[in-house]
């Protein structure tokens, strides 16, 4: 009996007991059982019966175990019956399955909604110009790509000269211009200006012109070869432009590592990308190979956040579906499609959860299973949600090349609930770039020992063979270790001094220097895991990059370190204190059902903060040991480029202007009396009176503006909220 048999007329007439048994056979999963019955179901309504899931559910009650499932196969049937030409009615349809009746209701209405979007008749297309003629200032030369959307040329900007432009045109409508003007990151594709022609209403994105080819059709150019057999060099061929003189060149990439190498570089890229985006409100929603240009120059660069504003539309499913989109969406996504009420759900782990699959692909050579063309929307959506549910097979099966440590980076990006992947893009960005080191990674297990081992001595082959050459044996081991640890402070002066020159710097260079910051630090914990220090430093970046969950992370665990023997300066403890409050007042601006406590913990903590800085002064103000002052490094080589918290005034100063910044936040988004907030602004000018000379010109701008409102007692929430918005948001960098 097999699979093919269930539902011929010439086999036994109990296919219920034909399906139980083969469930058994199959292991007796609720994933198979569901499986087969909705097999069985789609081949009978096939031949024109008209089966109901209830008959399935009172022969096989296991069904009704997982409500999920359950729910699927219901929503299957009422779907069959409709392309069989019934009508049902909702109402009635859904009182027949009562346990599941509001979860069915609402995704019944939602499927009317998609329906009715998806058989209107579309509009007539605009007229695209054509290579040779002008869009505006811009002369056009060729086409660089299309979608079912947009087109993109190469074009002269007859205003600048004739400068090389690649030039975006579609349609006049969504909001990508407003949302790629808020982002600068060089893993994202930037813009430079907007055109907007009335008579057609199209609009031109100007960009630069970037020679590179985006990656579905890099994964094309590599399909002969098979994964197991590629190398980074592979990937770099597969990459170059036509224009042959225009050579592949990555700062940072391992030209000579491997296939799987080169894939966790550029994720790591691209993961850095989304984490500016996300630190900034902004999610992606469209994360695709075709939305991935390998530039030759500049490398991985993010592309089209046209999904990234109001994506719950349903008009939007339909063109992400022409698009090639959903294949790669996360299943709340898809879920959001059924329900709108869920895209309250839909966080910035659904785009690591298409970055995930994006690297799949790159990495394995499968692509995600996209649904039938001719398949009714509503049923390629719960197609593509059964098959999440199932799970994705691991990437060793299909390329041995991967780690077992990638495997378990990819398993968490691919978890099907949101709770289970990686809580940033910067955690998967670590580990990334951990797995291509051959590090520990920080926030995932590799559950292979053997790797581990393997990992390590790839890590100490060097001081290993020194070891082997004097024949010290065990001695050599323990003297290595113990040069390794010590070692430890000397890489967090190097971290420190990197992040020093990052903020005195911008676009590619400053990123190069935080991706060295971030790598210092992570081998100083590596060496040594009760590093205050390496935890303080991992902790200043990620709140300068917005990242504030982190960063409680990160500090709250030096903190705890610092108990030990291995204690800080008052300085130091000053800084770890006020870099707290800021990550603490960061989530209160993103979260306001956090303001209260999130700002009580921020302003004591920024109370001790300046309590330090008091022992500090009264020490002689020589307690800051600032790696930075004295690392053992010839970079350093232009004192003025330390940060500006470094600066034992400059920290005073910060101190007090973030308790003015946290009272006044308070006061704004807090049900607070008049005269209450009246007193909040009268402690905050009190505070920073005595740092005035220190302070920026919007600074002292928005202390002019509280004595305006203390002096007139004006204090409504209003004003508080304007107050805010002349403030420095925390955490930008």
């Amino acid at each position: 009996m097999t699979e093919e048999t269930i539902g011929r007329p010439d086999v036994e007439p109990d296919r219920f007991a034909e399906l139980r048994t083969l469930w058994l056979r199959q292991g007796g999963t609720p994933s198979s059982l569901a499986g087969l019955v909705k097999s069985d179901l789609r081949r009978r309504f096939a031949e024109g019966q008209r089966p109901a899931i209830a008959d399935y559910l009172e022969a096989l009650p296991d069904l009704g175990a997982d409500s999920e499932r359950m729910l699927s196969l219901i929503y299957e049937e009422f779907c069959l019956r409709e392309e069989a030409g019934e009508a049902p009615d909702p109402d009635s349809f859904c009182e027949r399955y009562a346990p599941w009746r509001d979860s069915l209701a609402s995704q019944l209405n939602y499927h009317r909604m998609l329906s009715q979007a998806v058989g209107v008749p579309p509009g007539t297309p605009p007229r695209y110009p054509e290579p040779g003629e002008h869009f505006l200032r811009f002369r056009l030369r060729s086409v660089l790509g299309q979608g079912g959307a947009a087109r993109v040329f190469l074009a002269d900007d007859e205003e600048l000269g004739g400068r090389l432009s690649a030039l975006k045109i579609s349609s006049d409508r969504g909001e990508e211009p407003s949302i790629m003007g808020r982002l600068q990151h060089p893993h994202i594709m930037p813009v430079f200006n907007v055109v907007r022609d009335e008579e057609t209403g199209l609009r031109g994105l100007c960009m630069p012109y970037r020679p590179g080819r985006p990656l579905d059709q890099v994964i094309r150019r590599m399909e002969k070869i098979p994964p197991a057999r590629r190398s980074a060099r592979t990937l770099l061929e597969a990459a170059a432009p036509e224009d042959l003189s225009v050579k592949v060149e990555w700062p940072g990439f391992p030209r000579r590592g491997s296939y799987v190498d080169a894939c966790c570089w550029l994720g790591a890229a691209l993961a850095d990308a989304l984490g500016h985006a996300h630190s900034r409100g902004i999610m992606h929603r469209d994360v695709k190979p075709a939305n991935i240009l390998l530039s030759a120059t500049e490398g991985p660069q993010l592309l089209d956040f046209n999904l990234a504003h109001d994506p719950n539309a349903p008009d939007r499913a339909e063109s992400a579906l022409r698009g090639g989109t959903l294949p790669y969406m996360a299943p709340e996504q898809l879920e959001a499609f059924k329900d709108p009420d869920r895209w309250k759900e839909v966080g910035p782990s659904a785009d690591l959860y298409a970055l995930g699959l994006v690297l799949r692909e790159l990495i394995t050579g499968d692509r995600p299973e996209a649904p039938p063309p001719d398949l009714p929307l509503p049923r390629a959506i719960n197609d593509l949600l059964a098959a999440r549910v199932d799970g994705w097979p691991p990437v060793r099966s299909a390329n041995p090349q991967a780690s077992h440590a990638l495997d378990s980076v990819l398993r968490r990006c691919l978890a099907y609930h949101p709770a289970d992947r990686y809580r940033s893009a910067s955690e998967l960005s670590d580990d990334l770039r951990a797995v291509l080191s051959r590090r520990p990674m920080l926030h995932e297990h590799n559950p292979s020992r053997r790797e581990r081992i393997r990992f390590w001595f790839c890590r100490h082959r060097i001081g290993l063979a020194v070891s082997a050459a004097l024949a010290l044996g065990t001695v050599a081991m323990v003297l290595v270790n113990r040069e390794t640890v010590a070692d430890s402070n000397r890489y967090v002066s190097l971290g420190r001094v990197a992040f020093a020159k990052s903020e005195n710097s911008d676009g590619a260079e400053k990123h190069q220097w935080i991706v060295e910051s971030k790598t210092a630090f992570h081998r100083a914990l590596e060496l040594d895991r009760t590093n205050v220090r390496a935890y303080l430093g991992m902790g200043i970046i990620a709140n300068a990059e917005g990242n504030h969950a982190a960063a409680i992370r990160y500090l709250s665990r030096a903190l705890q370190l610092v108990q030990a023997p291995q204690n800080l300066s008052p300085f130091e403890l000053a800084e770890l204190h006020f870099t707290l409050a800021q990550a603490r007042v960061g989530i209160a601006l993103q979260d306001h059902s956090q303001v209260e406590p999130m700002i009580g913990l921020a302003l004591e903590g920024l109370d001790i903060a300046a309590r330090e800085m008091a022992r500090a002064d009264s020490d002689g103000r020589n307690a800051d040991p600032d790696p930075v002052r004295s690392a053992p490094d010839s970079r350093i080589a232009d004192p003025d480029r330390v940060r500006r918290n470094a600066s034992f005034e400059s920290l005073k100063a910060e101190i007090a202007l973030w308790r003015v910044r946290a009272l006044v936040h308070l006061a704004a988004v807090s049900p607070t009396s008049f005269m209450e907030r009246v007193e909040l602004y009268e402690n905050a000018l009190q505070l920073i009176d005595p740092y005035r000379d220190l302070l920026r010109r919007e600074e002292l701008g928005m202390v002019k503006k509280l004595e305006n409102l203390v002096g007139q007692r004006a204090g409504t929430a209003r004003e508080s909220s304007d107050l805010l918005d002349g403030l420095e948001r925390p955490g930008s960098p």
